[in-house]
């Protein structure tokens, strides 16, 4: 595995676990992240290191779990990567129509741009699959 590939799973890795200091020094305090339309950000977004810290405070407890499987890495240059997983989470509390327990499912890409020994860059496209509604015990 190459440094920016092993950079990238050790912030991944922060995300899953909700490490917010190991995800703090993976991010440049320069950071921007490009987020397009998706199923958490319906307009888009883009962020910088002061929003994406108050943001990630904010939304430990939304999901119960969240993972990213299926990892591969396809170097562009010298300080770009495309990332692509599979992104996985379970709900922790109600959202507007997704109740309690609902499996969420994404294919994602991300291309990653790195200044030094940090992300400077991240511009993601996620494609959600439909949600899976937990059982209903009647």
């Amino acid at each position: 595995m190459t440094p920016r590939a092993h950079l990238i799973d050790r912030y991944l890795d922060a995300i899953e676990s909700s490490d917010h200091e190991a995800l703090g020094a993976a991010l440049h305090p320069a950071v921007q992240v490009i987020l397009h339309p998706n199923l958490f950000a319906p307009d888009g977004s883009t962020r910088q290191l002061t929003r994406l810290s108050s943001d990630f405070a904010a939304g430990q407890g939304v999901l119960s779990v969240q993972r990213f499987g299926d990892r591969q890495y396809d170097e562009l240059g010298p300080d770009q990567v495309l990332a692509r997983m599979v992104w996985t989470g379970e709900t922790a509390i109600e959202l507007p129509g997704l109740p309690v327990g609902t499996s969420l499912k994404a294919d994602v890409a991300s291309l990653v741009t790195f200044e030094g020994d940090w992300i400077v860059r991240q511009e993601n496209w996620d494609c959600y699959y439909p949600a899976k509604l937990p059982s209903r015990e009647d």
